[in-house]
């Protein structure tokens, strides 16, 4: 569920860019398969689920390659590109379950980044210790703040931080409140670019049954600042 929503939530940072003669034709975004709307369906075009093996996959920023995974009892990743007007063939990659920089110049691989170099990517650097505690849920916004969680004990307590670029470098993480944090198996954490809301999942007495996805929006303040 949290896959569909950050291929969902990235859709509307990737059609303000449609006007922009170096992206292609909206039918050719998602392998012909009709743009997502409110309504969510299957995203499973025979291109590259051939089998129906697909599990989940994302776009770089500018959407001319796309990361995925297949599963057919065991996981096998590949990358398909966009070029010369027509997606290519796929090809396996050593990179599993990236994410990428609002300006499309940065790649997230667990605790470690990649910077874009051309048409290519660097050898993988380390954002920093502050990531020591990180398990999963790891997104960026697009000024840098990581959001992730971390379970710095045994157990399904988890909690989601974040840590904020302060001149030139990331202070230490900062514990999200407890209305954030209230439950077991916290996980997923997807911060919007511009952070004004978080989305994650987690299992509450409250909930529907195992995890469900949560939204906060953040507060206002009344000058209209971001509290």
């Amino acid at each position: 569920m949290l896959t569909s929503l950050l291929f969902a939530c990235a859709c509307n940072t990737k059609n303000q860019k449609a006007n922009n003669s170096d992206f292609q034709a909206l039918e050719n975004r998602y392998f012909g398969q009709k743009p997502p709307g409110l309504t969510p369906k299957p995203f499973d075009p025979d291109i590259i689920s051939p089998e129906g093996i697909f599990e989940e996959g994302t776009y770089t920023s500018d959407m001319k390659s796309y990361y995925f995974v297949r599963n057919n009892g065991k996981r096998t990743f590949f990358v398909i590109k966009y070029e010369n007007n027509h997606w290519g063939q796929e090809s396996e990659t050593d990179i599993r379950w990236p994410q990428f920089s609002t300006d499309g110049n940065k790649m997230f691989i667990g605790k470690l980044y990649r910077e874009r170099k051309s048409n290519d990517w660097s050898e993988p650097k380390s954002a920093g210790t502050f990531l020591k505690h990180m398990n999963h849920g790891r997104s960026v916004s697009a000024k840098g703040t990581y959001y992730f969680t971390a379970y710095k004990e045994r157990g399904p307590i988890g909690a989601i931080y974040y840590s904020r670029l302060v001149n030139g470098k990331y202070e230490d993480p900062i514990r999200l409140n407890d209305d954030i944090n209230r439950g077991k198996y916290i996980a997923g954490s997807l911060i919007s670019p511009d952070e004004s809301y978080l989305i994650w999942s987690v299992e509450r007495e409250d909930g529907y049954g195992q995890s469900d996805l949560y939204i906060s929006l953040k507060k206002m303040r009344e000058l209209g600042q971001i509290a």
